[in-house]
């Protein structure tokens, strides 16, 4: 759905900017001083300045919970709202609202179990969190399944209308405009809702990547120049290659590639997989490709 993408995303990134992490890949902090290598050490072990500072999101994880149950009962909201939400502008500023509501209450959810499954992917617990992240998600999808086609039932002339009587419409009119224009490429009711539960195993290919590059994945060790070892996991590949050593940074692309190589069946049906589900999304919104169906 184009219209909740588009609104779900601007609370990603107003949520990722207002959460400040380190420098990725960096070996020093802002003062100038070398950052010990926590990359192979338990979450509970690191020092608390090295890490996300999650409680900033939620203090605990059974406020998470609430959260979730919260969000949960906002979207149980949208069934009576939906009814004639474009029938004024009132109600369709109001259902605008409590949808943004949601995404920015979702975007929480999601980024604090997202954080948190990423800094221990080996916790089972995190990573169910983020699988009922997703699910809710997928379940939120499904129900503003109708947002778009009642969006082309309007019309650019109503809407416009509706923007001179409402101002406080005018934030939604790039997206709302942008549904308008792509209208041959938008599913009826009852077909989106069946795409939308695609997003239950759509995340599946860079999930399990994720899981065998950080988790499974043996790590060869490296001797540098100078005598010191090194495990070989992507934090310390990402630092090392670029490296001002050339043989550092040669030694540190060679020896991961080449370890990374022994499993490249496994990542070739990875990446079928992604390219394949782009493949999907394209062609079953009636995109000639997947590049036009992008841009």
């Amino acid at each position: 759905m184009k219209l909740k993408h588009f609104l779900y995303l601007i609370m990603i990134i107003a949520m990722a900017i207002s959460i400040s992490p380190l420098t990725l890949f960096s070996a020093e902090n802002e003062t100038g001083a070398e950052i010990p290598d926590y990359s192979l050490t338990g979450r509970k072990d690191i020092p608390p300045e090295y890490t996300w500072r999650v409680e900033d999101i939620y203090p605990t994880l059974a406020e998470w919970e609430k959260a979730n149950t919260q969000v949960t009962e906002m979207m149980g909201q949208l069934e009576t709202m939906s009814s004639g939400w474009t029938g004024s502008p009132k109600s369709m500023l109001a259902l605008l609202d409590h949808v943004s509501t949601i995404f920015r209450e979702m975007s929480k959810l999601i980024i604090y179990a997202e954080l948190q499954g990423d800094s221990d992917l080996g916790n089972p617990l995190f990573q169910q969190m983020k699988g009922k992240a997703q699910n809710l998600n997928v379940q939120l999808d499904v129900k503003l399944a109708f947002m778009d086609a009642d969006v082309l039932k309007l019309g650019q002339e109503a809407f416009e209308q509706y923007v001179q009587k409402e101002p406080g419409l005018k934030p939604y009119s790039f997206q709302i405009e942008k549904t308008l224009r792509e209208k041959t490429h938008i599913l009826p009711v009852e077909e989106e809702k069946i795409y939308s539960y695609s997003g239950l195993f759509s995340n599946t290919p860079k999930d399990v990547s994720g899981i065998l590059n950080n988790v499974e994945l043996p790590q060869p060790e490296i001797t540098l120049p100078d005598g010191k070892k090194i495990t070989l996991n992507y934090a310390n590949y990402a630092l090392y290659r670029g490296d001002k050593n050339p043989a550092v940074r040669k030694l540190a692309m060679s020896t991961y590639w080449e370890n990374h190589k022994k499993f490249e069946n496994t990542f070739a049906t990875l990446l079928n997989g992604a390219v394949n589900e782009h493949f999907f999304d394209a062609h079953i919104h009636h995109y000639t490709d997947c590049l036009e169906s992008k841009l």
